[in-house]
């Protein structure tokens, strides 16, 4: 078999593997070992397929981590000219790649928006362009999409917590999201899902409820609700029927009172105070 038949052979092997995706990540575990090539300039010792696409080449000792996109871009297999130089060119350029693969391990754990991923890969200390290319990427492919996100984290609030639509959108506010995207996500919050939970807030609140008084419960409801993110015009017609019986909270704190008071006082200095 000839040099470029030898070569050719090679890099078929790669887009062969780069274009089953399937097949990289049913075997990514798999250290593909190939025999070296030698190039004018550098000696490819081997290369080896790893996750996500990522392929460990090895040039004279010196091992390099580059995308299968990049060792297609550059026809690295079939170049008889790589460099030092060159190799340090793709490694840089293969940073797209790299904060590419954090990013989308963070979306295989949940659902994640742009913002988050870009605080994240900022942290690791890539580049706001590389970052950019990145994240631009997996819009594309369709794995990264602040509209998805929204209506995801809207719909856990709604099922999983007590938080009320007003706190639900500073949340994702301060995510970044844009307010078409908020409005939209918060269409199913509706009303009566509002009044719904707000309702059975306040009965718990009432249920527990074993010092206050009418008033002074009311006014722990509002701010309680106002600060799960619920409006006054969904609280305040729930507030107003909060009644019962004042008696019952001044018998029970003032027979408290007497308790702790009598451990120090007895008989008429116990009744002055």
């Amino acid at each position: 078999m000839s040099s470029v038949e030898s070569d050719y052979k090679k890099i078929s092997f790669v887009r062969s593997n780069y274009r089953k995706k399937s097949f990289v990540r049913s075997n990514y575990r798999k250290h593909i070992l190939v025999e070296s090539w030698v190039g004018d300039n550098m000696k490819v010792d081997k290369y080896r397929m790893l996750k996500n696409d990522m392929y460990e080449i090895t040039f004279e000792g010196h091992r390099y981590i580059v995308h299968s996109d990049l060792i297609l871009k550059s026809k690295l297999l079939l170049r008889d000219d790589v460099t030092k130089e060159t190799l340090e060119k793709l490694v840089f350029e293969n940073q797209v790649y790299e904060a590419y693969n954090i990013a989308l391990r963070q979306l295989s754990t949940k659902v994640r928006c742009y913002k988050e991923l870009h605080d994240t890969l900022t942290k690791r200390g890539y580049n706001g362009g590389k970052i950019k290319e990145a994240l631009d990427i997996l819009i594309k492919q369709g794995y990264l999409s602040d509209r998805d996100y929204a209506k995801y984290y809207a719909h856990d609030q709604i099922a999983l917590t007590n938080n009320g639509p007003w706190k639900i959108r500073k949340k994702l506010e301060e995510n970044e999201i844009a307010d078409k995207y908020i409005d939209e996500a918060l269409q199913v919050f509706t009303e009566d899902i509002q009044k719904e939970k707000v309702k059975k807030l306040i009965a718990q609140l009432v249920k527990t409820n074993r010092t206050k008084s009418t008033y002074a419960l009311k006014q722990k409801a509002i701010v309680y609700l106002i600060n799960l993110g619920y409006s006054k015009e969904i609280i305040n017609p729930f507030i107003v029927r909060i009644d019962f019986d004042d008696e019952k909270i001044f018998g029970r704190e003032l027979a408290k009172l007497k308790r702790t008071l009598s451990k120090k006082y007895q008989g008429e200095e116990l009744q002055r105070r």
